[in-house]
């Protein structure tokens, strides 16, 4: 039997995260793998694109994992973060 190291931040081994905001970057385009995995915890998911996906090529207005989030914000900077968690706390006390 072997034992596997715990990977996750210090803050993470000691409380589960209820809300998650995820910049998936190209993955939210591509990864059916990430849609899933957000789906199967079934916590509250917030996905966050710094530029404005839907301004871009085609290809990134496909979204694979907006179906399994409360929310999408884009095109705002760094503050798409702060309005992400706003959104989630607003939602989800």
């Amino acid at each position: 039997m072997t034992a596997s190291a715990d990977t996750r931040p210090a803050g993470a081994r000691s409380a589960p995260s209820s809300r998650i905001v995820i910049n998936p970057g190209a993955y939210g385009h591509t990864s059916y793998a990430l849609r899933d995995a957000i789906a199967a915890i079934g916590v509250p998911t917030v996905e966050v694109h710094l530029s404005n996906v839907d301004a871009r090529e085609p290809f990134r207005r496909v979204s694979t994992i907006a179906d399994v989030c409360i929310g999408k914000i884009s095109g705002l900077g760094p503050k798409s973060y702060f309005d992400a968690v706003d959104l989630l706390l607003e939602r989800h006390r």
